[in-house]
């Protein structure tokens, strides 16, 4: 059974996660806060990650679940930016993360329905 479109879309998905966990965990990648775009930024990025399993997996399933798994890595990688001389986690950032998570399902399932629909002959 396979449960996602494409190989090369699971592949880009995952060197995605990967770039986003060593950039949220490196101090040099620290987004700038003023004006509050740190927060616009983590919305933007996670919304991305979520809106592509939610797209391109086959099973639905599959689907939300990669999706609403990100909540947590969002939360670990705030958790992590603790450790990380010049970083700090934010449950502000935290919040962030989530809402970028459920706008990108939103996102993912409009993409989902387009993709699926009926070729008009």
């Amino acid at each position: 059974m396979t449960f996602f479109t494409s190989r090369p879309l699971l592949a880009f998905w995952c060197l995605a996660l990967a770039l986003t966990a060593v950039l949220g965990l490196t101090a040099a990648a620290a987004p700038p806060t003023q004006h509050h775009v740190d927060k616009l930024i983590h919305m933007t990025v996670f919304g991305g990650l979520a809106a592509v399993p939610v797209a391109g997996f086959r099973n639905r399933v599959w689907a939300l679940g990669a999706a609403l798994a990100l909540i947590p890595f969002g939360g670990l990688i705030e958790l992590g930016q603790e450790l990380v001389p010049g970083r700090t986690g934010s449950l502000g950032d935290a919040a962030a993360n989530t809402l970028g998570v459920l706008a990108g399902i939103a996102a993912g399932w409009v993409l989902r329905r387009l993709r699926n629909r009926p070729q008009a002959a």
